[in-house]
């Protein structure tokens, strides 16, 4: 549905090396780059998205820069959309109000990372 030119992407491409912070470190400088080509890259599809698909914009961008940072493991962003596909019997769900499905979801995400180990 949406689709945008490569001269449209040079654009806002020569615009951030316009306006990204001068600095002498060279990594620091593509930091400074990158941060703005996302920041004016996502004003600029913002400007020509309709208002209903910008929050799956924002979702679908952040995703894929917490991917590349790699501060969001790719095991864990495929559990947060599909649900947990074990078919493991887990351990009996001894809360009243959660149904078995969310207990297994709880556990499975339990194994994923340190943050979430403090779960029951």
């Amino acid at each position: 549905m949406y689709q945008y030119s490569v001269s449209s992407f040079l654009v806002i491409f020569h615009r951030a090396l316009a306006e990204a912070k001068a600095c002498s470190d060279s990594n620091e400088r593509l930091k400074n780059l990158s941060d703005k080509l996302t920041a004016l890259t996502y004003e600029f599809v913002g400007l020509g998205t309709f208002e209903k698909h910008k929050l799956l914009f924002s979702f679908k961008l952040t995703t894929e820069l917490m991917l590349g940072n790699k501060t969001l493991p790719a095991e864990e962003l495929m559990f947060y959309l599909n649900g947990s596909s074990s078919i493991v019997q887990q351990e009996d769900n001894p809360y009243e109000w959660m149904n078995q499905s969310s207990w297994k979801d709880v556990k499975q995400l339990i194994g994923y990372s340190e943050l979430w180990s403090e779960l029951p």
